[in-house]
């Protein structure tokens, strides 16, 4: 999955994908994902996607993470439906400002949710609204405390409570970053702040490694 040279204000970009009965797959992107600034007036980009999961079906969806340019205007969602018996694996990763060029992302505009329904019922939402000065936003300690970097990483599926453990100890080693995992019902969920993108890569490298067990991480994200 690519988009090529990034996605610009106005843009607009919806992918659905879907898993039938008792098939397997992982879906990531190529690269991680750019927003470029948007000029004053311009529309927010929209990107939505869908993820329809039968039973039995295994799905992963692995994008890299999205990179907000400094003035980038993003709205963005993401819906999972899973019937019973299917298991999920997602990662959703943010990035405010280039950070490797020392950019920091000042001002912009950031909506972002996450729903999954699982046999039509809705057992996770959440969602993100950061508008005008994000980086004061972010430098409050109940927000992100100065973290530069963030993502959630969501398991559906038998084995919560050994997943949950595994995620905790492979948080517990990290350099340049803070995580923590959590279970509810049969859904683990993984936060993490970090200070760059870096050290962001790192944590969900080692992520991906607990929850993914005896199967090597996709290739495309050690390139």
């Amino acid at each position: 999955m690519n988009t090529a040279g990034g996605i610009a204000s106005g843009d607009r970009l919806a992918t659905s994908v879907a898993w039938e009965r008792d098939a397997a797959a992982t879906v990531c992107s190529s690269a991680a994902e750019r927003l470029y600034r948007a000029r004053p007036g311009e529309a927010a980009a929209l990107v939505r996607t869908r993820l329809d999961i039968e039973e039995g079906a295994i799905a992963e969806w692995l994008p890299q993470e999205t990179i907000l340019f400094d003035g980038a205007c993003l709205d963005r969602s993401l819906s999972v439906t899973l019937a019973e018996g299917a298991s999920f694996l997602a990662v959703e990763a943010l990035v405010f400002g280039r950070t490797a060029r020392g950019e920091t992302l000042r001002r912009g505009m950031l909506r972002d949710r996450i729903e999954i329904r699982r046999a039509g019922r809705l057992v996770h939402a959440e969602a993100i609204r950061l508008e005008g000065d994000i980086a004061g936003l972010l430098a409050r300690p109940a927000v992100a405390a100065g973290a530069a970097a963030v993502a959630t990483v969501l398991r559906a599926g038998p084995g919560g409570e050994a997943a949950r453990d595994r995620l905790r100890r492979a948080f517990a080693g990290l350099s340049g970053a803070e995580a923590g995992a959590s279970l509810r019902e049969e859904l683990t969920i993984g936060r993490i702040v970090a200070r760059d993108g870096a050290s962001l890569r790192c944590a969900l490298l080692a992520a991906l490694a607990a929850l993914r067990q005896d199967r090597p991480v996709p290739r495309v994200w050690l390139c």
